[in-house]
């Protein structure tokens, strides 16, 4: 999922139903954030759902770590 503010969001609250989530941006600066706990965004208590479920929640600016779809290999 990307990190603009859809996607960040939409993350979060997907780790919140107990999902796993990678995040992934172009900007490493966005990353090396999240790996601090911490948001590029603001949201009422969203820096809260972070922490409480970093342990869901990846962030990378590396594609080829997300999964396959269907199982195939990935290129």
């Amino acid at each position: 999922m990307g990190t603009g503010y859809v996607g960040f969001v939409t993350g979060v609250c997907f780790a919140v139903l107990g999902y796993e989530v990678t995040l992934v941006a172009i900007d490493s600066t966005k990353v090396d954030a999240l790996k601090g706990d911490q948001s590029s965004i603001y949201e009422p208590r969203f820096q809260t759902l972070i922490q409480k479920n970093q342990d869901l929640i990846r962030a990378t600016t590396v594609m080829s770590v997300l999964p396959c779809k269907l199982g195939k290999t990935c290129t």
